[in-house]
């Protein structure tokens, strides 16, 4: 017999995230922050008016509302270490949201290029090395709040949790391009053995291929005109809810990464010289799956929120003389996570064999605006005046879904000429944001269960 016969699995997607629907504005937002937004909700504000204001091209605005976002997440962050104690027997809705480690990270990258839209090279350059140095962070940034989770629910052992990603190919990709345009060229190189060593070590986030670009980009010489691209489409992932049922009587609620569809196939560019009418075209190249990102390093919060909630529910005596037995069943597993669980549901059931089943509601706040991918090319072109021309084109049929027109941009050799832009809030109001239903979801007890 299965050792894991009594544990079942049940999806509850997000109806709260739905329910308040998705603003194309920050403007719109702004206003009905109140009805969007508890009390403790404000870092999520932040970053959901930061990401629609760069969107609108609002660079200063952007930078305001992310950097309040990441100061509230150090803060946050930090509260929830030194009270840990307090706060673990809280529901985490109930108190100040601290982020996921991507979202704290992308703050830094999209206030990268934002500073660089307002000219502001050096701190460009500041906001993406810290944006680099989060990412080298993620694998042992939870190792005590793990192990304090793990002694609650009486499990000895590691506390490491594996997680794939360590390095960004699309900071490093930014970062060749910032010191390209000093003139630092042992650091273009650096950068792009990085962007290569991203893919070669951490196939799991990143599985497709090399932009060939990248080759190109450290090619071009100081007098050159190059114009280069970074866009953005889709959304980063939703939350939902993932109960972990034990036996009939004892169900646990946690929350869950589920990644949308994505729409966009591929982003060509056309460049058209206003002087001499001569026009330049290319298509981008995927450099950044965001999505894969957010997956990958949701993993430790996962941990947490797992065992919290496990917690929680034993502390409340919610198991019976039935979860009794399923956690002697569950206690013999071979594997770590559901023998842990298992020990504890015996223990609890000796505490309250009476007791009703109880599932809290699992925590579901996320951010809503990170986009899901990334792509990046460029263009060495004459010194002069362009109108540009964003075509994204759809997965599904290859068709033309959006063209975007960005009028009269400067390109001067010597220097960094780097257009963003995005396709996620024109996806927003055609409605062809949806779940994948190819997969995507990710669960840790299934994960890390055998």
């Amino acid at each position: 017999m299965n050792k894991l016969a009594f544990c079942g699995l049940v999806f509850v997607f997000s109806a709260s995230f739905f329910a308040h629907g998705l603003e194309t504005s920050s403007l719109s937002l702004e206003s009905k922050k109140t009805a969007l937004y508890s009390a403790h909700d404000e870092v999520l504000f932040n970053l959901d008016s930061g990401m629609l204001r760069f969107y609108e091209g609002n660079n200063e605005g952007a930078i305001e509302r992310l950097t309040s976002a990441e100061n509230g997440i150090f803060e946050n962050y930090t509260k929830s270490v030194s009270q840990y104690a307090a706060s673990v027997a809280m529901n985490d809705s109930e108190i100040d949201y601290a982020g996921e480690d991507y979202e704290d990270m992308y703050a830094n990258l999209f206030k990268s290029i934002a500073y660089y839209n307002l000219g502001k090279r050096n701190d460009a350059i500041v906001e993406v090395n810290r944006f680099i140095n989060k990412s080298k962070e993620i694998s042992s940034r939870h190792e005590v709040q793990l192990a304090e989770a793990r002694k609650l629910v009486r499990e000895s052992g590691s506390t490491e949790i594996n997680i794939n990603f360590h390095d960004s190919a699309l900071g490093e990709y930014l970062s060749l391009l910032y010191y390209r345009s000093i003139g630092d060229k042992s650091m273009v190189q650096t950068s792009a053995r990085f962007v290569n060593n991203a893919f070669a070590t951490q196939s799991a986030v990143y599985d497709f291929p090399v932009p060939k670009s990248i080759k190109e980009e450290t090619a071009v010489k100081k007098d050159d005109a190059r114009l280069n691209f970074v866009c953005f489409s889709g959304l980063s992932p939703a939350k939902i809810e993932d109960f972990v049922r034990y036996s009939n009587e004892f169900s646990i609620a946690v929350p869950a990464l589920q990644k949308y569809a994505q729409n966009v196939r591929f982003v060509s560019v056309k460049a058209v010289n206003t002087e001499t009418g001569h026009v330049y075209t290319t298509t981008l190249e995927k450099i950044e799956d965001i999505s894969n990102v957010a997956m990958e390093t949701f993993q430790s919060n996962s941990a947490l929120y797992y065992y919290k909630s496990l917690y929680r529910s034993l502390v409340k005596g919610s198991v019976t003389l039935a979860s009794r037995a399923a956690g002697g069943i569950l206690a013999e597993s071979d594997s770590a996570l559901a023998s842990a669980a298992g020990m504890a549901l015996s223990a609890a059931s000796v505490l309250n064999e009476n007791a009703a089943n109880s599932t809290e509601r699992a925590d579901l706040r996320l951010s809503k605006y990170f986009p899901a991918r990334a792509d990046i090319g460029g263009i060495t072109v004459k010194n002069g005046m362009y109108d540009i021309e964003i075509s994204y084109y759809n997965k599904k049929d290859g068709t033309c879904l959006f063209i975007q027109n960005i009028k009269n941009v400067k390109v001067a050799s010597g220097g960094l000429n780097l257009v963003s832009a995005s396709s996620t809030t024109n996806e927003i109001r055609s409605g062809l944001i949806s779940f994948d239903e190819g997969g995507g979801f990710k669960n840790l007890f299934f994960r890390y269960g055998k």
